[in-house]
């Protein structure tokens, strides 16, 4: 039996924020809030779902408000390792949040490194479920594509062809700069990409330069989004209602690469993870949009945890947003 996701009902009251990137006091700040756009106003929800919940047994739980200090104490402590923190946490259908100056902080706008390839990704199936492209269109690499950073495509010969879908999957499961740079410019360019990613209702998320664009970052030009829009961008595909529940799950299967590193780098290597890292360690950027599910003897917990963060020591960053993602699975496998 096909399940609808329980985070679902939390969604259709989640806000979305339209922002003016600005800087009081080291705090980027929200001036302008808008309700999140659904893609499709005609769409009936109740008919929405994820084939990759098929074996899952979804349960809701409430949390105590002994589990609730727990996670205030986890969130604090993840905060004091940081400079800079967008953070968005929610457990079941039970969503925590974490304020800084009386603003939530998943509203905040944070350079998003390597995470906004989940919207180019978004983009790309749209794109698809329109008929504006092939997935098994070939393009043939030239040397002006090749940048550094992570990715397999810059060690490829010259004139190697590759497919629309390859360039998708190599954004997604290798992180890999060329290839998201061939796509962007494939799916219309970075306006067009920027237009398509707002329609759906992400306005806090910015692709505003190329990967591995150094001169645009030093020209203040940088990719930006919010812990909430990442997380409304899981919530949406994880319920089929971005492109559709077939192209959705097409989606979820690439991110399913996210792997036990950040959040998850010291629990289960045998479970599913969904989402993106990212990471810019010269500008102190270590970013970490993850998505699974906890098995208990009741059933499966979906949790999401979206941390965007700024500090001076990737290291230091790294092991605290690891050791906030045990002490969460921590709280919840205790208390169920």
């Amino acid at each position: 039996m096909k399940i609808k996701f329980l985070f679902l009902a939390v969604l259709l009251f989640v806000f979305s924020y339209n922002t003016v990137l600005a800087q009081s006091e080291g705090d980027y700040v929200i001036e302008e809030v808008e309700e999140w756009i659904q893609e499709s106003e005609s769409l009936d929800l109740d008919e929405a779902e994820a084939l990759i919940l098929d074996d899952k047994n979804l349960i809701s739980i409430d949390l105590s408000q002994n589990q609730l200090t727990q996670i205030n104490t986890a969130i604090d402590n993840l905060q004091s390792s940081l400079d800079q923190l967008g953070l968005y946490l929610q457990i079941s259908d039970n969503v925590v949040h974490f304020e800084v100056d009386e603003n939530d902080s998943a509203s905040f706008q944070m350079p998003s490194a390597s995470v906004i390839k989940l919207f180019i990704l978004a983009v790309y199936y749209k794109q698809v479920a329109d008929g504006e492209i092939d997935p098994e269109e070939l393009y043939s690499l030239e040397a002006s594509d090749i940048v550094g950073g992570s990715g397999a495509l810059q060690s490829l010969p010259l004139g190697s062809e590759h497919s629309l879908e390859t360039l998708a999957q190599l954004m997604i499961q290798v992180s890999d700069n060329t290839a998201t740079n061939v796509l962007i410019d494939r799916l219309g360019g970075l306006e067009a990409v920027n237009d398509a990613i707002h329609e759906f209702g992400f306005l806090q998320t910015e692709l505003n330069r190329y990967m591995m664009d150094q001169a645009a970052v030093d020209r203040g030009e940088e990719n930006l989004t919010s812990a909430i829009d990442v997380a409304n961008l899981f919530l949406a595909v994880i319920n089929g209602f971005i492109n559709g529940p077939e192209l959705d799950n097409d989606m979820l299967a690439l991110m399913s690469q996210h792997g036990p590193v950040k959040h998850t780098r010291d629990l289960d290597n045998n479970r599913d993870y969904y989402g993106k890292t990212g990471e810019y360690p010269l500008e102190g950027i270590e970013n970490d949009a993850l998505m699974y599910f906890v098995e208990t003897d009741e059933g499966d917990i979906p949790v999401i945890i979206v941390s965007l963060t700024q500090g001076d020591d990737s290291a230091l960053q790294i092991d605290a947003m690891a050791e906030f993602g045990s002490e969460i699975e921590r709280i919840i496998k205790e208390n169920n």
